[in-house]
């Protein structure tokens, strides 16, 4: 019997290996992740299609909590969210469609572009000393 997630998460496993990200699943659809350079992030793989991706990049004031800055265009949005627990972070998501022939080109758009973000953003950072 075909099983569109369990395939779809399959796809993304790949894809993540093909780009040298190591990875732990947590549960079902969770799974946290490294890029060969040492950054981590987390990835979402929902039954519903959506991939997202995250990455706790800094904290703000608690009165800006709630505060969200989204990019969206053809089922995908880029994004910095400030939490409730006032943690900003980077995000990415995805609403996929499995069976559509571009589905392996849009993940590894997605992942190419949230790599590189999260990249800039931390060679960026000050550093002390």
């Amino acid at each position: 019997m075909y099983n569109m997630n369990s395939t779809m998460r399959s796809t993304i496993e790949l894809q993540l290996l093909d780009f040298g990200v190591r990875y732990r699943k947590l549960g079902e659809d969770l799974y946290f992740c490294m890029l060969p350079n040492g950054i981590t992030f987390d990835l979402l793989c929902g039954d519903n299609g959506t991939v997202q991706m995250w990455r706790f990049i800094d904290a703000a004031p608690s009165e800006k909590a709630g505060t969200c800055y989204i990019c969206s265009k053809a089922n995908a949005s880029l994004g910095v969210e400030i939490t409730d627990d006032g943690d900003m972070k980077l995000f990415t998501e995805l609403q996929c469609v499995y069976q559509n022939p571009g589905f392996v080109q849009r993940i590894k758009k997605m992942m190419v572009g949230f790599f590189n973000m999260i990249t800039q953003y931390e060679s960026s950072k000050p550093t002390v000393g």
